[in-house]
């Protein structure tokens, strides 16, 4: 979705008000009156006022729109070779204890990659051995679960990664 801007000038007619005070002296000649209150002092306040326009904008929501995904479904049939990918923990130094299967996989490689007998071997030739291995130690543990780990840590212990 793409998202945009458009900008429209706006003229409106707005009435105001504004209101002057004139002080007008006129030069007069009678008698005077009680009305005139003559000889005391007093003020006359008159206050002017102005209106000025005053522009509010407020955002208005005019339109909404709506964005809707179509999902059909069909069934193939598909042949591959399906992979699983397993989550590897590395235990931090100063942390809490590994427990679980990540224990079993970083126990099992710190042993092979200890064992002379590996040393400069590549994977796909020591690998039947390390299952073997592997699934007489830990029996009821499947190798193809913890295979990927293992192959993961057996290159990292060989500076491969």
């Amino acid at each position: 979705m793409h998202s945009r801007v458009t900008e429209r000038p706006v003229q409106e007619q707005v009435q105001l008000r504004e209101e002057r005070v004139n002080v007008e002296r006129r030069p007069v000649d009678r008698p005077i009156s009680d009305a005139d209150r003559a000889f005391q002092e007093r003020a006359i306040e008159a206050t002017e006022t102005r209106e000025e326009a005053v522009v509010d904008k407020r955002a208005r929501v005019v339109e909404e729109v709506l964005v809707n995904k179509e999902a059909n479904q069909r069934t193939e049939t598909v042949r591959d070779t399906v992979r699983r990918t397993d989550v590897d923990v590395q235990q931090i130094p100063g942390g809490q204890q590994q427990t679980g299967s990540t224990a079993y996989v970083d126990e099992f490689t710190n042993q092979i990659a200890a064992d002379q007998r590996y040393r400069g071997r590549e994977w796909d030739s020591v690998e039947p051995e390390f299952r073997q291995n592997f699934e007489s130690r830990y029996p009821g543990n499947r190798w193809d679960q913890f295979k990927d780990a293992v192959r993961r840590n057996w290159d990292r212990t060989r500076n491969k990664v």
